[in-house]
């Protein structure tokens, strides 16, 4: 069981970096990034369910 719930969490996280790369590959450049709240926003929180996943995976997987 919690082999299975870990894939989901660890599947949560790998779809996070996804989105956090696609992030980085249209910003183009740190100061057209900073200048977008929506795109900074969008990072952040991805960055924050891969903290939340981490966070529930079992020390059996870690």
């Amino acid at each position: 069981m919690k082999t299975e719930k870990d894939l989901f969490r660890l599947g949560h996280i790998k779809d996070c970096i996804e989105k956090i790369l696609e992030l980085v590959k249209i910003s183009h450049s740190f100061e057209n990034f900073e200048s977008k709240w929506i795109e900074q926003d969008a990072m952040i929180r991805n960055f924050e369910i891969i903290g939340e996943a981490s966070n529930h995976i079992s020390d059996e997987t870690k």
